[in-house]
């Protein structure tokens, strides 16, 4: 008598693990939305066609992500809102994209003068050289003094900051250049300390994901070698030069494209 063979049932497919950047993404939109709505968040969940209010608790707590069209729809309430959901920094901050998210749509998305300052303003959408030439150095300086000048502000909003020197990191590793690369884990190291602490929206959700990048690429760099020109001790305050003459001179020979 042959042996009957048990059919197995083929192994269901449910939706991929929610990450700690899924989290932290929803946790700062949500506190972003919670800023912004001066009313309570049910009138908000009436204006944006939701039938209570209970999901608010679960995207305060980043349990579930926002669909699209609510982030979309809640942007339309409350403009601005929608930028700390859609923004790259995001998937810049995974440790194992580093150096494979697209740079031009990330650097694209940078608001006000570190847009023009990355950006070519002439440049065609299917330009293959757009990135303004510039020292890496000064990149970092610009843009810790604008980390500076907006902790100044309130409320303190460094998401434009914090996204440009995550995409001067991933710089750093698509042109395979650990100088670079040391200058780019100095300079979040400072902002880790400041900048993130002082956000108001950012301070408010959970340091893991930004530390364990700091923590990936200061490894990196050691490991190759880096020896950056960058250095905190010479931080200036908005409105100083970014670099003195002398430096400027050194790195001259060094800047033929990008900057290194």
């Amino acid at each position: 008598m042959t042996p009957t063979r048990r059919r197995m049932k083929p192994r269901a497919v449910g939706r991929p693990k929610r990450t700690a950047l899924d989290r932290v993404r929803t946790m700062a939109w949500f506190r972003a939305v919670e800023r912004t709505h001066k009313a309570s968040l049910l009138s908000l969940s009436r204006s944006v066609g939701l039938e209570s209010g209970s999901i608010w608790t679960r995207y305060r707590d980043g349990i579930c992500s926002p669909p699209p069209a609510r982030v979309a729809a809640v942007d339309a309430v409350l403009p601005g809102t929608a930028r700390w959901y859609e923004t790259p920094l995001w998937s810049l901050l995974e440790l194992a994209d580093i150096g494979r998210v697209p740079l031009r749509p990330a650097m694209e998305w940078l608001e006000g003068g570190l847009h023009a300052h990355f950006v070519r303003t002439d440049s065609a959408p299917d330009e293959l050289f757009w990135r303004t030439p510039t020292k890496y150095v000064n990149d970092f300086f610009l843009v810790l003094s604008q980390v500076t000048h907006a902790r100044r502000e309130s409320p303190c909003d460094t998401l434009n900051e914090a996204t440009a020197l995550a995409c001067l990191v991933h710089e750093a590793v698509i042109r395979q250049d650990p100088d670079r690369l040391t200058a780019g884990a100095e300079a979040w190291s400072i902002y880790c300390d400041g900048g993130l602490m002082a956000d108001a929206i950012l301070s408010y959700v959970p340091r893991e994901p930004f530390i364990a990048f700091r923590d990936a690429i200061y490894i990196t760099a050691i490991r190759f070698g880096g020896a950056s020109k960058f250095d905190a001790v010479h931080f200036r305050t908005p409105g100083d030069d970014l670099l003195d003459d002398d430096d400027d001179a050194e790195s001259d020979e060094d800047d033929e494209a990008f900057g290194t």
